[in-house]
């Protein structure tokens, strides 16, 4: 997740996140913050390739976390969570261009 946020390009931000994720006290501290460390990574990469970079952390989490507690992967918040008109189907972006 520290590798990742040098390409934060909000300075503020980054430190911001930088403090909390280092400042984490275990890996439910972790997880709680992997959602703001995707939008972070969203602003600055774009939404797919910070779906892709929660994925890979969300992963590293395997085994470390109560599955009853935490049920939903990264992907399954990413969808729930992200906003309406981002995903273009096939016809919209043949007509775009």
């Amino acid at each position: 997740m520290m590798a990742q946020l040098v390409t934060v390009a909000d300075a503020q931000q980054r430190a911001g996140l930088a403090v909390k994720i280092k400042s984490a006290a275990d890996s439910e501290a972790l997880w709680a913050l992997r959602l703001e460390w995707m939008h972070a990574l969203a602003e600055s990469q774009g939404v797919l390739l910070a779906r892709q970079r929660m994925s890979d952390v969300s992963f590293m989490f395997a085994g470390m976390l109560d599955r009853a507690q935490h049920a939903r992967t990264g992907l399954e918040v990413l969808r729930a969570d992200a906003p309406r008109g981002m995903v273009r189907n096939a016809a919209q972006m043949r007509a775009d261009h």
